[in-house]
């Protein structure tokens, strides 16, 4: 569900690269076959967050991942298509993303390369502990994240799930 949710706040920004929401934020699946509903859509994203842009350098993205397991709690954000990691949870906090996994399109993020980034409004003011993405520059507002799923939805009409192993943890 994360992926998708992802998939599609990433096509409701034009220039998006890599976008990335949170499994709190998830609160059920969709049915597993069949039409989907707009209550459907709105069981799985109840809390009408808006879509947020912003630019943020390749090292800053890398701190991003690294916050998922700050705060003595793992909170694994889910991510769009073509971006890629591999962890390690045997690694220290801080260390646990594996050095060049971190991946655009099969292609090493660059530290100082400015990427951008697609999130809800509610991490980008540093929900779940990310405040590293309060750091993101040329902030842009969007549409409502159900309203950005509905109208993938309805572009990829049947639906069909991607590619697994976006995220690996390696042990």
């Amino acid at each position: 569900m994360g992926e998708l949710v992802a998939d599609g706040m990433l096509a409701a920004v034009p220039g998006g690269e890599i976008a990335f929401t949170n499994r709190g934020g998830l609160r059920t699946e969709l049915p597993a076959a069949g039409p989907v509903s707009y209550g459907d859509l709105f069981a799985v994203l109840p809390f009408g967050n808006r879509l947020m842009a912003m630019d943020l350098t390749g090292a800053q993205i890398k701190a991003v991942l690294e916050q998922q397991w700050s705060g003595g709690t793992t909170r694994i954000l889910q991510v769009s298509g073509g971006f890629s990691y591999r962890w390690d949870a045997s690694r220290p906090v801080g260390e646990r993303v594996l050095p060049e996994s971190a991946m655009l399109d099969g292609v090493p993020l660059a530290p100082d390369r400015v990427y951008r980034v697609v999130t809800s409004d509610f991490l980008a003011d540093a929900g779940d502990g990310m405040t590293t993405l309060r750091q993101g520059t040329n902030r842009v507002a969007g549409k409502d994240q159900m309203e950005a799923v509905a109208d993938y939805l309805g572009a990829h009409s049947p639906y069909t799930p991607g590619t697994p192993h976006r995220i690996v943890r390696v042990n």
